[in-house]
Formats: C-alpha cells, sequence, structure tokens
C-alpha cells in the first residue's frame, strides 16, 4: 500500500494543532492506494489502514501523529527495528 506522504510533508504535521493533525492524517489514509502490482487492496491492507486510522485518533499530540508517520516512512524505507512493539503489531 502507498500512502500519498512525502518526507517534506511529515515536520509540517508537528506544527499542527491536534485536530487539524488529525484531520490531515486521516486525509492522507483516504488517498491511500494499493501497491503497483495490485489493482484493489488487500484484506491485509484493509486491515492495517484501520489500525493506522485507529491510532490517528488515539494519539494526543500532532507531535505523536508525527513521530508515527516518521516511523511508517522509516518501515517503508526497510529501515524499521526488528521484533519491535510496532512491527510485531502491523507485521
Amino acid at each position: 500500500m502507498k500512502l500519498g506522504l512525502s518526507i517534506e510533508q511529515i515536520p509540517a504535521i508537528g506544527t499542527m494543532s491536534t485536530d487539524e493533525a488529525k484531520a490531515f492524517a486521516a486525509a492522507i489514509l483516504d488517498s491511500a492506494t494499493p501497491n503497483r502490482n495490485q489493482e484493489e487492496f488487500t484484506l491485509d491492507d484493509k486491515v492495517k489502514l484501520n489500525r493506522l486510522r485507529y491510532n490517528v485518533q488515539s494519539k494526543n499530540s500532532s507531535k505523536a501523529i508525527m513521530n508515527m508517520f516518521y516511523e511508517i516512512l522509516l518501515s517503508g524505507e526497510g529501515m524499521s527495528v526488528n521484533g519491535s512493539k510496532w512491527k510485531k503489531h502491523y507485521g
């Protein structure tokens, strides 16, 4: 699954109010697209998107949402921490 988010947009999330950051994150997750070789989302992708939406809503600050998107970006680049709680939850 691909999120329509660039690395330049992530720091801007930290300067938003919490409600603005949640709305921005929801828009990013709503605009997610399947991977190149897929025509539509798999069941796993749908579950991951729902978990991410829930996590965004449970965050108490825009900085926490920003941190979450940095972790998503790093994981997508193969630089996640093996065996981490995050990886076990979404893997």
